[in-house]
């Protein structure tokens, strides 16, 4: 999955065409954030409705690379190197969302497919008895 992104498209165009294609993983922007180092300052989080090439400052159109065999570390690399911003993967599990760093390695499928599962799971009740 490629998508196109120009002037006018916003960060959460980019979410919801993510979020549409694997259902349980999420993308969150952010402008200090240093995938290298898996750091993530909530205080620098872009707005939803910013338009991404006005936080980069780039004019040009380009298309991210999204296909399901590609690692989150790809991903998360390529928008900073193109817009110079920064992109965190995070996954479902139960009703939380986890950060994906310690498994970057690991394909956006096989994340959406960790979520799926996780949210299988956090749903089934246990009962214990002693």
């Amino acid at each position: 999955m490629k998508f196109q992104i120009d002037e006018f498209t916003k960060i959460h165009d980019v979410q919801r065409a993510f979020s549409q294609a694997y259902t349980f993983l999420r993308l969150d922007f952010d402008q200090s954030m240093y995938p290298e180092k898996h750091v993530f300052e909530i205080t620098d989080k872009i707005r939803r409705h910013n338009v991404i090439n006005k936080e980069s400052g780039l004019p040009a159109t380009f298309a991210l690379n999204m296909n399901k065999y590609r690692t989150v570390s790809e991903l998360e690399q390529d928008v900073h190197e193109i817009f110079g911003i920064s992109v965190r993967v995070l996954r479902k599990s139960g009703k939380n969302w986890l950060p994906t760093s310690v498994s970057d390695d690991r394909t956006l499928e096989m994340h959406n497919e960790q979520g799926k599962l996780s949210g299988k799971t956090s749903s089934v009740s246990i009962e214990v008895c002693y």
